[in-house]
């Protein structure tokens, strides 16, 4: 067996290797992870898909969220791939992204989108309350939950921030310590008073103490789920890190109830086409005029609709999937539209710019009339 293994080797070793040579250049080039990340086309996604609301009322047309595809630390080839295709988008990825594991990645996007359902059913009923006051909803704010953070950090995804202590400022705005040089600290803010702990939390500074419960999950209802463990970080100098707002929803006193259809979705970016959707399932009137209603942005429990990442590919892909109306945030607005007027037969398509939910809502009506 050695005999002829060293037969073979002696006879064609130019063979192998100019294999060698030709083959671990194009595998180096093909499975290479950079710190670049792609953009993708997706498709449309009806949200009745997704959620359901009980005895809601039928409806002429759809309305539908459009997702697209993010490959993280594509390879050098996709990379060349992406730069020459005019309907894939490039970026760098800070050092931050490039750290954080796939995992934690997509748990991210789910704690987002969970954020996101939760802002839009909220906004939704309390809405429709003010047409039928059977309508119920009782929900309470429960905290910022991490869905970013920097290299090498104490912060983790998902970690939800339920306690924080300021660092004490002098009438200067400087760092007030003690004899020993320790911080001395504001007293302890919880979630008992949003406001406080808002404004804290919107002026975080090095020094600044977290007191974080581990949230491992998001189960079937999109709530957190995990240890409930609480543990301390001292924020460092040049933190970086993200979060969402979250919020608990009574889904046994919700009326009418709502029920989950799926619970793989990631991403803020279909809370105004989220809530579009259920608000009509919750009213009599039928805002869709028998047309495919899509769109993108984010929602606030204030019906403010805010930017988004991808717009570049979600014009064609609403385009292709032959949407009529397309409502898109103000911030994403110019990139939309040079997109938009770009792409043959775009006319068939409505671009609409909207800031909050009610310009929405006027500008469906609008067509009605």
């Amino acid at each position: 067996m050695l005999s002829s293994l060293k037969y073979l080797l002696k006879k064609y070793w130019g063979f192998m290797v100019l294999a060698i040579i030709i083959n671990v250049p194009i595998l180096v080039f093909c499975c290479y992870r950079t710190n670049k990340a792609l953009i993708l086309k997706g498709d449309t996604v009806e949200f009745n898909a997704e959620v359901e609301v009980e005895n809601s009322y039928e409806t002429s047309g759809s309305f539908s969220t459009i997702y697209v595809l993010t490959m993280e630390h594509s390879t050098l080839f996709q990379n060349i791939l992406g730069k020459y295709d005019p309907e894939i988008e490039m970026y760098t990825m800070s050092s931050g992204e490039a750290s954080i594991s796939y995992y934690d990645s997509y748990f991210a996007s789910r704690i987002q989108y969970a954020s996101s359902i939760a802002a839009s059913i909220i906004y939704a009923y309390t809405e429709a309350k003010d047409i039928n006051t059977a309508i119920n909803i009782d929900y309470e704010y429960i905290g910022a939950v991490i869905t970013y953070h920097g290299e090498n950090s104490a912060l983790e995804i998902g970690d939800r921030i339920v306690g924080i202590k300021k660092v004490s400022l002098d009438s200067d705005g400087n760092k007030l310590t003690d004899e020993s040089g320790n911080y001395i600290y504001d007293s302890y803010i919880d979630l008992s008073d949003t406001t406080a702990y808002l404004s804290a939390l919107s002026s975080t500074k090095s020094g600044d103490i977290w007191y974080l419960e581990d949230n491992s999950s998001i189960d079937s209802s999109y709530k957190l789920a995990g240890s409930k463990e609480i543990r301390e970080v001292t924020l460092e100098a040049g933190e970086s890190m993200g979060w969402y707002g979250f919020y608990d929803i009574d889904y046994d006193t919700l009326s009418p109830s709502v029920k989950f259809n799926s619970n793989n979705t990631g991403g803020p970016s279909g809370g105004l086409l989220q809530t579009l959707s259920i608000y009509n399932s919750l009213i009599e009137e039928d805002l869709t005029s028998g047309l495919k209603i899509a769109g993108t942005g984010t929602i606030s429990v204030s019906g403010k609709v805010g930017a988004i990442g991808g717009i570049k590919e979600k014009i064609p892909t609403a385009i292709d999937d032959g949407i009529d109306v397309f409502f898109c945030p103000e911030a994403n607005y110019d990139d939309a539209y040079e997109k938009y007027t770009s792409i043959k037969g775009h006319n068939k398509m409505a671009l609409v710019k909207v800031t909050t939910f009610d310009d929405a809502i006027e500008y469906l009506r609008g067509l009605k009339e």
